[in-house]
């Protein structure tokens, strides 16, 4: 699958790569974005310009010595990660208040608040079982003002799964 405009990506190989090292490394983690619509379907659906992961402030580092080939880029908000092969690995950042709730910086200084239970769904990449965003929480960041044709290509497929199996998407 090829999609215009786009010159490199996170094929479904890159993506088990990178979540293998990030486990083997023991980092807690969710999938976002396109791949983790993907995974609450099942099946990869489209290409991927990059792979989004929900991870804690505090294990950054320890992301970045699990996967020595990629290299911090400036980024809006959160941390990107790129390799000489403009694969992007986009970690979105939250810490945990003493509430226990989970808070994203945003650009602007804006934050969201998570609920945990919300990043803590189970998807499928690549025939391996993954934590990912909630189809709640994806159809929550997909329909914006500002929301791309494929977003709403993506919320269209979650509500159609939501319609056809919704004991299995959360």
């Amino acid at each position: 699958m090829k999609l215009p405009g786009v010159v490199a990506g996170m094929t479904l190989k890159d993506v088990v790569e990178v979540l293998a090292a990030i486990d083997a490394g023991g980092i807690d983690y969710w999938v976002g974005g396109g791949w983790g619509v993907d995974a609450l379907l099942g099946r990869q659906t489209r290409e991927h310009h990059d792979l989004d992961l929900g991870v804690m402030l505090d294990d950054v580092q320890k992301i970045e010595s699990l996967l020595p080939q990629f290299r911090r880029e400036p980024a809006e908000s959160g941390v990107r990660l790129k390799d000489e092969r403009d694969r992007v690995v986009d970690l979105l950042l939250v810490e945990r208040s003493e509430s226990g709730e989970l808070w994203r910086q945003l650009p602007g200084g804006r934050r969201l608040r998570h609920k945990e239970r919300e990043t803590r769904a189970s998807g499928l990449i690549g025939g391996r079982r993954v934590r990912c965003a909630s189809v709640a929480l994806q159809l929550e960041h997909h329909d914006h003002p500002d929301a791309t044709d494929q977003d709403r290509l993506d919320i269209e497929a979650l509500e159609r799964k939501l319609r056809d199996d919704p004991e299995r998407c959360d």
